[in-house]
């Protein structure tokens, strides 16, 4: 599933994941918690990296949270 999710909040993409069975049945508002906590937290840890080291960085965390939040 691709979404532009700009301005669209963290709760409501894991809510339409959820609708449409892609992702397990969860607290929508923990996840969405730990969805913006792991975006911020990246923001201090990519600061010394060039854009294709960020880039992979977001990428690859982004990843790991929706292999473990889908079904």
């Amino acid at each position: 599933m691709i979404v532009n999710c700009r301005g669209i909040p963290e709760s409501l993409l894991i809510e339409e994941g959820i609708k449409s069975e892609e992702f397990k049945n969860c607290d929508t508002s923990i996840m969405a918690k730990v969805l913006d906590g792991l975006i911020n937290g990246l923001s201090y840890s990519c600061r010394d990296l060039d854009m294709d080291q960020t880039q992979t960085l977001y990428n690859t965390a982004i990843s790991i949270f929706v292999r473990g939040i889908s079904k």
